[in-house]
Parts: C-alpha cells; sequence; structure tokens
C-alpha cells in the first residue's frame, strides 16, 4: 500500500512538472465575470484541460437560487429538475470535443450571483473549479426630468432649474454607481439599497449649456458585502449610459445700451438712436413716442422734424417669445429737439501755389534713408566755404539697414549745384571699395536722392585674371527725420594755393 501511495504521488509531482494532470480545467478557458442588461444572454466558457490523462467529469453549479449552491449540468446534459432548466444550454463545438460553455438565456434579475466550472473527479485543486460572478442590471435606467420637451417646441430658459433623476434595479454582489457627465455647473447626489441604485443632477440653466445635454453613466463600485466562497470581485467595468433630451437654452431681451444718446438730451432733426439687445431668439424692436402714439419699428430711430423745438418721452422695446410666452425690456430716454448752432462766417482759405513737377534740391546736407531697393541709411554735409576752394566739398557716413557699424564717405559737389555728387568709400552690400555718383531733384516739392556705385572685386593671381567690375542697383533715398547720425568731421584742408 505505501509503494503505491509513492507511485501517485511520484505521478503527481511528474504531472505537476510536466503540465500533465489526472483530470481538470483547462485554466486558458473559465468563466469570466460578467455584468450584463436584464433580457440579454451570457455564455460562460469552460473546457476540459487537453493536458489531463484522465477524462473530466465537467459540472456547472449555480449559487443564485440556493445560497449553498444547485448543480445545473453533468457533462453535456442539462439536469431537468433544475426550475430554469429550460433556459440553460452546454454548448460543445464540433471541433473542440473539450468544450462545456454555459448558455444563460434571457436573464433575469433572479439569475444574479456566482456560477461555478467543476471538475467532479479532479484531485489536484488548482485545476478542479473555476468560478465567474453575474450582475444584472434591471433594464435602462427610469429617468424623469423637469427638462422641457423640445418635440413640443419647449425650450430652456436661462436662470430656470432642471432637474433629472434616474434609478436602477440591480442583483449582485456590486452597487451600480452612477454619475452625470454634462454641462457645469451641475450638482449630482445618489444612493442605493440592496435592490435598487438612486442618482439624481440639478443645474440652473446657463446660456452655455445650449446644444449640450446630460448623460447618466453607470459603472459599479466595489462589493457591499463581504462575498461568499468562490464569489466573485473583479467584475469588469460595464458603462451603460442615459442621455437627457438636448438642451436648448433661451434668455429673454435685455437692452444693453443705445447708442447716439447726447448730453443734456438735445438732439437736432436727422440724429439717430440705435438700441442694442441680447436676446435669444432674436428680438423684434420698437421705438414709440409715449406722448404722442408714434411708433417706429427696428432698432434704429430717427429724430422726426416736426419735432424740431418740442420735448418727447421715449421708450425703446425689445420682444420676444419663448415657450408661446411673450417677453420684453423697454428703455426710455428724454429727446429735446433743438435747432443747430449757427454756422460762423469762415474766411477763404489762402491759396497756395503747388510745387512744380521737377526742381533742383536747395542742399544734400542732411539725413537720408533708401526707400528702394534696400534699406540703407546716408547722412551728408556740404561745405561750400572758400577756403576749400569753392567746391562743395563732401563728407558723410553711411550704412545698411541691418548693420550698426557706419562708413565714412568722401566726395564733391559742383558748388551751388547738386544734381550731381560722387564719392567714395566701402559699399555695405559687398564690403569693396567702390565710387558712388548721385543725382538730386525735387519731385513735386519732395526731394529724392538717386545713387549708384561701382567697384571691382580682386582678381586672381599677379597678371591673371582681373577682378570682376560690379554695379549696385539705383537706391533712391528720401529725407528723414528718424535717423540719429554719428558726428561728421570735415578736416581742414592742407593744401597752399601755388605761389
Amino acid at each position: 500500500m505505501k509503494h503505491v501511495v509513492a507511485v501517485l504521488l511520484a505521478f503527481v509531482a511528474c504531472a505537476a512538472a510536466n503540465r500533465v494532470v489526472p483530470r481538470g480545467i483547462d485554466p486558458n478557458y473559465t468563466p469570466q465575470n460578467t455584468a450584463v442588461l436584464e433580457g440579454t444572454s451570457v455564455v460562460f466558457r469552460c473546457w476540459k484541460d487537453p493536458a489531463s490523462v484522465l477524462s473530466p467529469r465537467i459540472q456547472w453549479h449555480e449559487f443564485a437560487t440556493l445560497p449553498q449552491g444547485q448543480l445545473i449540468s453533468d457533462d453535456i446534459f442539462v439536469l431537468p429538475s433544475h426550475p430554469n432548466s429550460a433556459r440553460y444550454r452546454i454548448v460543445v463545438d464540433e471541433d473542440a470535443v473539450n468544450q462545456r460553455d454555459l448558455h444563460v438565456l434571457n436573464v433575469t434579475l433572479a439569475d444574479a450571483g456566482t456560477y461555478a466550472c467543476v471538475d467532479g473527479v479532479a484531485s489536484i485543486v488548482e485545476v478542479r473549479r473555476a468560478t465567474a460572478e453575474l450582475v444584472i442590471l434591471g433594464g435602462s435606467q427610469r429617468c424623469t426630468t423637469t427638462m422641457p420637451d423640445e418635440n413640443a417646441n419647449l425650450a430652456v430658459i436661462e436662470r430656470q432649474s432642471i432637474t433629472a433623476e434616474c434609478i436602477i434595479d440591480y442583483r449582485g454582489n456590486l452597487i451600480p454607481f452612477m454619475r452625470w457627465n454634462g454641462p457645469p455647473p451641475f450638482a449630482q447626489i445618489q444612493s442605493s439599497t440592496p435592490t435598487a441604485s438612486y442618482s439624481a443632477m440639478q443645474a440652473y440653466a446657463d446660456r452655455t449649456m445650449h446644444s449640450n445635454y446630460w448623460q447618466s453613466v453607470t459603472n459599479f463600485t466595489e462589493p457591499t458585502t463581504p462575498p461568499a466562497d468562490d464569489a466573485a470581485t473583479n467584475v469588469p467595468d460595464f458603462v451603460h449610459n442615459h442621455n437627457s433630451p438636448r438642451i436648448t437654452v433661451h434668455w429673454t431681451p435685455t437692452i444693453t445700451h443705445v447708442d447716439g444718446v447726447k448730453p443734456l438730451n438735445e438732439y437736432y432733426v436727422g440724429d439717430q438712436l440705435e438700441c442694442g439687445i441680447d436676446a435669444f431668439p432674436s428680438p423684434a424692436a420698437e421705438w414709440t413716442n409715449i406722448r404722442t402714439g408714434e411708433s417706429y419699428s427696428g432698432t434704429t430711430f430717427t429724430v422726426q422734424p416736426h419735432w424740431l423745438g418740442l420735448s418727447q418721452q421715449l421708450r425703446c422695446q425689445a420682444m420676444n417669445i419663448i415657450n408661446n410666452m411673450p417677453f420684453s425690456d423697454d428703455y426710455f430716454i428724454q429727446v429735446n429737439v433743438v435747432s443747430p448752432p449757427t454756422t460762423p462766417t469762415t474766411t477763404p482759405p489762402t491759396t497756395t501755389t503747388p510745387p512744380p513737377a521737377e526742381a533742383d534740391c536747395d542742399i544734400i546736407t542732411g539725413h537720408w534713408e533708401s526707400i528702394h531697393p534696400l534699406n540703407a541709411h546716408l547722412c551728408i554735409e556740404i561745405d561750400t566755404s572758400p577756403q576749400v576752394g569753392g567746391f562743395g566739398n563732401l563728407h558723410g557716413v553711411l550704412r545698411n539697414g541691418t548693420e550698426v557699424a557706419w562708413i565714412d564717405l568722401m566726395g564733391a559737389a559742383d558748388p551751388g549745384d547738386y544734381g550731381h555728387v560722387s564719392w567714395t568709400g566701402i559699399w555695405p552690400e559687398n564690403r569693396f571699395v567702390a565710387g558712388f555718383i548721385g543725382e538730386c531733384s525735387k519731385c513735386h516739392g519732395v526731394e529724392h536722392l538717386l545713387v549708384s556705385a561701382i567697384s571691382r572685386t580682386k582678381g586672381g593671381p599677379p597678371c591673371a585674371t582681373p577682378g570682376e567690375i560690379q554695379y549696385s542697383q539705383e537706391f533712391e533715398f528720401v529725407r528723414s527725420s528718424s535717423i540719429t547720425c554719428p558726428p561728421i568731421s570735415i578736416p581742414v584742408p592742407t593744401w597752399q594755393d601755388e605761389v
């Protein structure tokens, strides 16, 4: 006898080490926890372990109708003695001889509880039994709301209180928890019993809620009581939504301002007043003279000629209709219609002779800025004193629009004639020594200084290829008051006349 026991223990140890078991349930095909709506069907999976060396005996038990459990099936046969046998099916696929799935058809609240797949003859606990928990919701939420019915062309009015509440029946060891989503702000509460869960929300309508809706979302909290033996606790998330009717928020008219109001309430014939109105749906507007009964439709009103010299009381009224009810807002204003002041006699303006289309520049000393084709700044001073021989001795500085450094210039201009000037310097466009020629003229009184440059690039090796002659684009300068130039020094001439 001891020898037999030792052999059996050795077989079990070898089976565990090599994934071979005498009997048992396939751990890859076991029933899973689930939650469903009442009236749907549920499938619990259970397969024989293909590693079994002996044939398992698969049985299904349920702990919903009896706390101590009740047998549903033995192998592929449903016990006819079970009160729910007509709604049970054992499914065996033709190509899966190990399959023993349990189908529960058209579930009711009473079907909620623990279901167990058991190998009735397995000796190893780990592969003998697998359980799943079934939680059932009693159909969709039963919800009511104070929100008006849009099908009856009724709308929510701004600042109106709105409530919605939902109740859902359930059975099982988890409580369905209903939370609300939707346009804020809103408050919500909830409570539950062992058989039903209640949730409600309340909000005051705001125009930002327009075209939105609130949604009650159902999922689950933790188990309410300690689970019984073999009861599952990890029912997966189950989400069921209930949407409120879409919110169409309307608001009653408010006259926010009136344009054209004058101090002392004094107006001239032809003056206009206009009401600014905030409302949805779009309002109608009407101006009324309270004293005469005259009415004028629209938001804009024009002071009438026959009111000249009279004082009138006007009302702007904005109106719209919400849920077949009229709403309005009024704005009152005193209008004293007076004659405009007499226009004083004015002296005709002195006629100014327009400047000629083209004339010579007076002098080109000053600050210049190019307007075409690239940005550049130019500062020039001309010395025509006798000590420089009567010539226009030109000194200046130049820079392009992207550099900070200024480059010294030196040149000359004809005395009293600045149609042509010339100088030398380093042209910022290419950083080569260049000769510049300029021409200044007035066009309709506006001075234009046109400047071009010519230079030569460095050539090849000595006695080889000469450098390339380069011509700049023609720059157009105009006078500028925004340029701050550095000091320009004009050196004293050092030459002497020949004796």
